[in-house]
Parts: structure tokens; sequence; C-alpha cells
């Protein structure tokens, strides 16, 4: 058995015994990594999961295409919160 992401279902572990019991929320490192929202009126960085990210992207996407990708994306300063309101409402949550 392996041990996966509770996020995406990624693989995060070698092989374990069958039998072992795990009694924890796993994530991978992309999970974990934080994606950058622009918010140029906050003195706070704002960021959010990158799991997140993926799902504002896939909307972004069928919208906008895929000439840039969600690392470039995320070069620039991440998605506005505008964007994130209309992409992905329930990202403030």
């Amino acid at each position: 058995m392996r041990i996966r992401c509770n996020q995406c279902g990624a693989i995060v572990s070698t092989e374990v015994p069958d039998d072992t019991v795990v009694r924890a929320w796993v994530e991978c490192a992309d999970c974990v990594k934080p994606f950058p929202i622009n918010t140029p009126s906050s003195k706070y960085k704002t960021t959010i999961p990158w799991w997140v990210a993926k799902k504002v992207y896939a909307e972004y996407s069928k919208r906008y295409g895929t000439e840039q990708s969600l690392e470039r994306l995320a070069q620039r300063g991440g998605f506005g919160e505008k964007e994130m309101d209309d992409l992905y409402p329930e990202w403030r949550e």
C-alpha cells in the first residue's frame, strides 16, 4: 500500500505494509505550496493553497486558454482578487 495526499490523491510515500494505520492528514508538496493572490490594496501578502489554484486555473484555462501556465501566473503575481471572485467564488471560505 502507498499513502496518498488527502487533497489530490498523489502518492506521497514508498511502499508501506498493508496493515499500517495512518491517522493523519497528509498533503503532497504541490498541495501545500502557496500560490499568490494579487492584492495591491492590501499591505499583507495573500496566498491560497496550490491545489485551490489548480481548480481556479481549470476554469481560467477554459475561458482564456493555456497560453500562460499556472506556474507563470504565479511568477507574475497570481490571480487578482476580482478574478478569483469571478473564477472561483468559494476561494474566500
